[in-house]
C-alpha cells in the first residue's frame, strides 16, 4: 500500500524539485528525457514506465533467486515450501505487472508510449577548447596545434605533447583517440554555437592568463580556441552552416575597443581577409591576413563530420590586441584560487568578446532590436531558454530565406511562433507570400449577405438557405435552388460535369484573399526592384494569422514546409481548380466526441474526386462534409441547421437526414489523415471580411491602420490555441481544452474551447 501512495505521489514531488535544465533518466531506448521544463502529463508517464520497469526487474530477479532456492532445498520440505511459495507470488507479480501496463494502455495509450529515439545531427557551428580539439586525455594534456604558416589544408597536430590551456583528460575532437561530441560538450571542452553572444564574460567566466609569459589571456570557464563547421547544402540546417558568418568583435555588445580593428569574420571557408577572401595574400600581392580553413583529420570523430576548423586563437595577437580586464594569475591557478588578486586593465592578446551568427543560406532569422543579436533557426525548437539557443523572450523582428544563393527558392518555411514553453501560448503565424499566385478560399467561409449560405463569421451555416452570390455553387441536397442538384438522400448523386458556368454540385467558388492583407512576409520578388519591401516583419503585430501579445517575444518556436495548393486556371480568376496531384492533406476531421465519434466536421480538398466521396467513405457517418479552406484562420460555426448527414439505424439501415449541430467550443478530438498543420484558436475571428479588406500592410510588413487589425479577432487568438500534425483521440488533456472549464456541473471533462481553425499542407521531415 505504501509502495503504491508513493507511486501516485512521486510525479507532484518531482516536478517540484525538477531544476530548469536538469536532465533526468531516460527510460532505455526511448525517447521520454525529463528536463525542467517537463509538463506533469509527462513526469507521470516517466514515473509509471520507471516503476513498471523496476518492479519487472525486481520481480525477475526474485524469481531467480527462489529458482536457486528451490533447486537447493531438496531434503528440507520448509524450505522447499518456501520456495514455491516465493515462486508463485514472482508469477503473481509478473501477471499483475502484465495487467497494470494493459489497464494503462486502454485508460490512456499515452502513458505507455515509448518510442524509439534516434537523432542525427547533420550540421552545425562549435566553438573548441585546445583540449576540446587536440587533448590527450591518457596524460591530460594537448597535442600541439599545427603551425598557422603551413601550407596544408590539414589539420594535422603535431606529435608535441604541450601544456594546454584547460586540460579536462579528455581526447581531443581532432584526435585519432577522439572523444564524441556530446561528452565534450558535457566536459565544458566544446561549445555549439547557434545564437548570438553580446558579453562573452556572462558566457565564459572571468579572463586570466594562459601561461606564465602573461602575453596572452583567455576565458577562465571555456578557453576560446578553434571555431569547427560540418554540415552541407543537403543536410538539415547546413545551408545556414555553409552560408554562416561568424563576426567576432574585440569588445563586448559587437562594439570595437578604442585603437582596436573591427570586427573578424570567419566561415566554414576560413578566415576572411581585407578583400573578402579567405587568400593571404590580396591579386596585387599585398598581405591580406585571410587564411584558408584546415580539414579535420579523416580517421578522427571531427573526420567523420566532414569538419572545416579555423584556429582562431591565431587571431588574437593580430586582432584582439586592446585594453582587457583580466586577473594576473594563470588560468589553472585561478580557476582553483578562491581569492584571486584584483584584476587589472591593460593591453593584451585577447580572445573575442563578443559573437554574432549571421547568414546568407535559406532559414529562418529572429531579430533582437533591444540586445542588437539574432538568432537563425533550420528547424523546431521547443524552449528558446536552452543553453544552445538561448533566445527567450527577445525576437521582435522575424526574416524568412527560403531562397539560397546561385540556386534560388528551395524552401516554403510556415513558422509558428509562441509566447509559452513547449509550443503553448499565444500564437502568430508566418508564411511567405507567393510570388505568382493568390491565396484562395471557398465562398462558403465568406459569405455575409442575409440569406447567404452562411451567416456573418461562420456564426450559422443553414443548408435550406440557397447559396447564391453571382455563381451557380450549391450544397448537395441544397433544395432551394432553381437548378437543383440531385437528392442525396439515397446516396451520393453521379458526379457532374465541369465548367466554367457551372462548377458542378460538390464546388463552392473561391474567393480571392488579398495577399497584402495575409499578415504574410514579402515574396522574393517583392524584395527586389527600386522600392522593395523589408525582409524583415515584427512579431508584436495582430492580424488574420494571430498574434503575439505586446511583451510576449516568443518562448518557442515551430517550422514546417510548406505545401501549396496549386490552383489551375487564371490567377486573379475565382474559377479555379485544384490539382490533385498537389493533395498532401487529404482529410481534417474535428468531433464533438472522442475517439473520433458524434457529430463530425469533415473538411477534404476542394477537388470533385474528394467531394465526390464524402458519403460514400465508411467513416462519413454523422458527418458534415465541407471543402478544406488552406492558409486562412476561419471560424468553427457555433450552428449549423439542417445538416445533411448519414445515420445508420438500429437495424442497420442507412439513412440521409437533416439534423441541426453545434460545433464552435465542443471538438473533443481531431483527424488528420495526410500532412496537415492544423491550428485550433482558442478565440473566433471577429470579422472574417473586415479584417481582409482592411488590415492591409505597408513596405516595412506593418499594418496601414492598425487599429483595423483589431478586427482580425476577438481577443487575439487566445493562449490556449495548439498545432496539431497527427491525429488525437483526446483533446480534453490538451490546452485547447484548459480554458472552458468541466462538463456536468464541473464534475466531467473539461470543456474544450476550440473557435477557430487554420489547415497547412506541409511537407514531414524527411520527405
Amino acid at each position: 500500500m505504501s509502495i503504491a501512495i508513493i507511486t501516485l505521489l512521486a510525479p507532484f514531488f518531482a516536478w517540484a524539485a525538477l531544476d530548469l535544465e536538469t536532465v533526468f533518466p531516460a527510460i532505455p531506448g526511448t525517447e521520454q528525457v525529463i528536463t525542467g521544463r517537463a509538463k506533469l502529463p509527462d513526469i507521470i508517464r516517466f514515473v509509471v514506465n520507471w516503476t513498471i520497469i523496476i518492479a519487472a526487474l525486481a520481480t525477475v530477479f526474485s524469481l531467480i533467486y527462489a529458482g536457486v532456492q528451490y533447486l537447493t532445498s531438496i531434503g528440507r520440505p520448509n524450505a522447499l515450501a518456501a520456495a514455491k511459495s516465493r515462486i508463485g507470488k514472482c508469477l503473481l507479480g509478473l501477471l499483475i505487472i502484465a495487467s497494470s501496463y494493459l489497464v494503462l494502455q486502454t485508460i490512456n495509450p499515452q502513458l505507455t508510449i515509448m518510442t524509439i529515439k534516434r537523432q542525427q545531427v547533420g550540421s552545425g557551428i562549435v566553438l573548441f577548447t585546445q583540449a576540446g580539439l587536440y587533448g590527450n586525455g591518457g596524460i591530460d594534456k594537448c597535442y600541439a596545434a599545427p603551425d598557422p604558416s603551413s601550407a596544408s589544408q590539414d589539420c594535422v597536430h603535431n606529435a608535441n605533447i604541450v601544456d594546454c590551456v584547460n586540460p579536462h583528460g579528455v581526447f581531443g575532437f581532432n584526435t585519432l583517440d577522439s572523444d564524441t561530441l556530446e561528452n565534450l560538450i558535457k566536459d565544458g571542452a566544446a561549445r555549439l554555437l547557434g545564437y548570438d553572444m553580446p558579453n562573452l564574460f556572462s558566457e565564459f567566466g572571468d579572463i586570466a592568463k594562459e601561461n606564465t609569459a602573461g602575453t596572452t589571456v583567455n576565458f577562465s570557464k571555456f578557453p576560446i580556441f578553434a571555431i569547427g563547421f560540418w554540415g552541407s547544402e543537403n543536410t538539415q540546417g547546413g545551408s545556414l552552416v555553409t552560408n554562416a558568418k561568424i563576426l567576432a568583435y574585440p569588445d563586448t555588445k559587437y562594439s570595437t575597443a578604442v585603437g582596436a580593428p573591427s570586427a573578424v569574420e570567419y566561415s566554414i571557408k576560413g578566415k576572411t581577409g581585407a578583400d573578402g577572401t579567405e587568400n593571404e595574400r590580396n591579386a596585387s600581392g599585398g598581405a591580406n591576413n585571410g587564411r584558408h580553413s584546415c580539414k579535420a583529420i579523416a580517421a578522427s570523430e571531427a573526420g567523420t563530420l566532414d569538419m572545416k576548423i579555423v584556429h582562431i586563437h591565431d587571431d588574437f595577437a593580430a586582432n584582439f590586441n586592446s585594453d582587457v580586464t583580466y586577473y594576473d594569475e594563470t588560468l589553472l591557478v585561478h580557476n582553483q584560487n578562491s581569492s584571486p588578486p584584483q584584476p587589472k586593465r591593460e593591453k593584451k592578446a585577447h580572445p573575442p568578446l563578443s559573437i554574432k551568427v549571421q547568414g546568407k543560406g535559406s532559414g529562418v532569422i529572429l531579430y533582437s532590436k533591444t540586445t542588437g543579436g539574432s538568432h537563425s533557426f533550420a528547424a523546431s525548437s521547443e524552449d528558446l531558454n536552452l543553453s544552445n539557443v538561448k533566445f527567450d523572450n527577445l525576437a521582435e523582428e522575424i526574416e524568412i530565406r527560403n531562397t539560397e544563393p546561385k540556386k534560388g527558392k528551395v524552401h516554403d518555411y510556415l513558422v509558428i511562433l509562441h509566447s509559452g514553453y513547449y509550443y503553448t501560448g499565444d500564437l502568430r503565424i508566418f508564411f511567405a507570400r507567393d510570388d505568382l499566385k493568390s491565396i484562395f478560399i471557398p465562398k462558403i467561409y465568406l459569405a455575409t449577405i442575409f440569406g447567404g449560405f452562411a451567416y456573418p463569421n461562420m456564426e450559422e451555416i443553414d443548408f435550406n438557405t440557397e447559396y447564391l452570390l453571382g455563381d451557380d455553387a450549391h450544397y448537395c441536397g441544397d433544395p432551394s435552388s432553381a437548378k437543383r442538384p440531385p437528392d442525396c438522400s439515397v446516396g451520393e448523386p453521379v458526379r457532374e460535369s465541369l465548367d466554367t458556368n457551372n462548377m458542378g454540385d460538390y464546388f463552392f467558388n473561391l474567393e480571392t484573399i488579398d495577399k497584402y492583407s495575409a499578415g504574410a512576409l514579402p515574396a522574393s520578388i517583392e524584395l527586389q526592384g527600386a522600392n522593395p519591401y523589408s525582409s524583415k516583419a515584427p512579431i508584436n503585430v495582430q492580424d488574420r494569422l494571430g498574434r503575439l501579445k505586446d511583451g510576449d517575444k516568443a518562448s518557442s518556436i515551430e517550422i514546417f514546409e510548406l505545401v501549396r495548393p496549386d490552383w489551375q486556371g487564371d490567377a486573379n480568376s475565382a474559377l479555379q481548380v485544384l490539382s490533385k496531384q498537389s493533395v498532401v492533406c487529404r482529410e481534417v476531421r474535428l468531433c464533438t466526441g472522442k475517439n473520433f465519434l458524434n457529430d463530425c466536421l469533415v473538411f477534404v480538398p476542394d477537388h470533385v474526386d474528394y467531394l465526390y466521396d464524402k458519403f460514400n467513405s465508411p467513416s462519413r457517418y454523422n458527418s458534415v462534409v465541407l471543402p478544406m479552406p488552406y492558409m486562412v484562420p476561419v471560424n468553427i460555426p457555433k450552428k449549423m441547421n439542417n445538416a445533411l448527414i448519414k445515420v445508420q439505424r438500429d437495424d442497420g439501415t442507412v439513412e440521409m437526414e437533416r439534423k441541426d449541430i453545434e460545433f464552435s467550443d465542443s471538438i473533443k478530438s481531431i483527424y488528420i489523415d495526410g500532412d496537415c498543420a492544423v491550428v485550433l484558436f482558442e478565440n473566433s475571428v471577429k470579422d472574417i471580411r473586415k479584417c481582409g479588406d482592411y488590415c492591409q500592410y505597408t513596405r516595412e510588413n506593418i499594418p496601414e491602420t492598425p487599429e483595423e487589425c483589431d478586427a482580425c479577432w476577438d481577443g487575439g487568438p487566445g493562449s490556449h490555441s495548439e498545432v496539431f500534425t497527427e491525429s488525437v483521440g483526446d483533446l480534453t488533456q490538451h490546452p485547447i481544452s484548459e480554458c472552458g472549464g468541466h462538463e456536468r456541473f464541473g464534475f466531467g471533462d473539461r470543456k474544450n474551447c476550440a473557435s477557430a481553425f487554420a489547415i497547412f499542407p506541409i511537407k514531414k521531415s524527411g520527405e
